[in-house]
């Protein structure tokens, strides 16, 4: 028995060290590299530490211009915001992605813009490639990222392994040459509170490409594209979608939904047609309703859940700053939406 009691005292200490050892580390300056900036703030953090930003840096850009920034430690990266402070590839720099994460970490990023990153030649992830580890992104922007591959804005591991949450963050402007012009997800993914639009996938997924477990919340996802199979998110996953909003996105096979061979959930959520495909198109897969959902075409079929509504437009206006961490389609006076959800729902 003391022998145990010791052990576990010994496990404490070393865990009280560990953390009484986690330090802040501050970007003081936007160069690619050197004393101050964030690559070498990368370079010299242990796992656990913190790197935040300098406010006199607010309303600055960190512009690379050497190579993508690597991150092989467990850390937090806080901005000032995602208005007040950029990472970005600068336009004359060779191609190369923002940040890429080793395997087996676990990272916080918040507050910061994401721009500007470009895959290299088949490269995975414009702006991020997460590979196997575990990701938040938290009040950020991931916008005008690109790959001739996957995952324009972020990918979530081209193996599974990977998890990323996506919260209060939007990912916008993004390009894959190839499929999942804002996300692609091989692992676990959680979008809650933020928004996706006009991303394009040119072939799949225009927002999302979910071959693993794809949760979205609270969510927007407007005006995203794909030539072929779902504008918005194409799944051979597992995918739940709830009280989100899906509007605008447009894709030959799908223009919101293409579920191949996937399992689809979708609960209080508002579906509008944009210039192509229908709301949801079901490839082989299973689709649920939940009820409660309004589409503004039939649903294919599928919403036949209590309180759906089908082939009623849903009346919203444009996609605006709204209050909240990021843009949405509020609804109009007169919505059919409006009083219309789960009557026992409680937030």
């Amino acid at each position: 028995m003391k022998t145990r009691l010791a052990a576990i005292w010994v496990s404490l200490l070393c865990a009280v060290a560990i953390a009484a050892h986690a330090d802040t580390i501050t970007v003081t300056n936007t160069n690619d590299s050197g004393p101050g900036s964030l690559r070498q703030a990368l370079v010299d953090a242990n796992n656990g530490d913190m790197i935040n930003f300098d406010a006199a840096l607010k309303g600055q850009t960190v512009t690379l211009t050497t190579a993508e920034l690597v991150i092989n430690k467990n850390i937090t990266i806080s901005g000032l915001g995602a208005n007040l402070l950029a990472v970005s590839r600068a336009q004359n720099a060779p191609a190369f992605r923002i940040f890429h994460l080793m395997p087996a970490l676990t990272v916080v990023m918040q507050g910061l813009t994401i721009s500007n990153g470009v895959a290299p030649q088949f490269g995975f992830g414009g702006g991020i490639l997460n590979e196997r580890s575990t990701l938040s992104v938290i009040n950020c922007a991931v916008s005008g990222n690109s790959t001739d591959s996957t995952g324009g804005g972020i990918s979530d591991g081209f193996l599974a392994g990977s998890t990323l949450r996506v919260e209060d963050s939007t990912l916008s402007g993004n390009y894959a040459g190839d499929y999942g012009g804002g996300i692609e997800n091989i692992g676990t993914l959680a979008v809650n509170s933020s928004t996706l639009s006009g991303n394009t996938g040119e072939f799949i997924g225009g927002a999302i490409l979910n071959s693993g477990s794809l949760t979205v919340s609270n969510s927007t996802l407007s005006g995203n594209a794909t030539q072929l199979h779902g504008g918005g998110i194409w799944n051979s996953g597992q995918c739940s979608i709830r009280n989100s909003t899906l509007i605008g996105n447009r894709g030959m096979n799908g223009g919101a939904i293409n579920n191949r061979l996937g399992t689809l959930e979708i609960e209080s959520t508002i579906l509008k047609r944009g210039e192509s495909g229908a709301n949801i198109l079901n490839d082989s897969g299973t689709v649920t309703s939940d009820g409660y959902n309004l589409s503004s075409d039939d649903g294919s079929g599928y919403l036949i859940g209590p309180g759906d509504q089908i082939n009623t437009d849903p009346l919203l206006g444009p996609l605006q700053d709204n209050g909240g961490p990021t843009f949405t389609h509020a609804l109009l006076p007169g919505s059919p939406a409006i009083d219309s959800g789960d009557p026992k729902f409680t937030p």
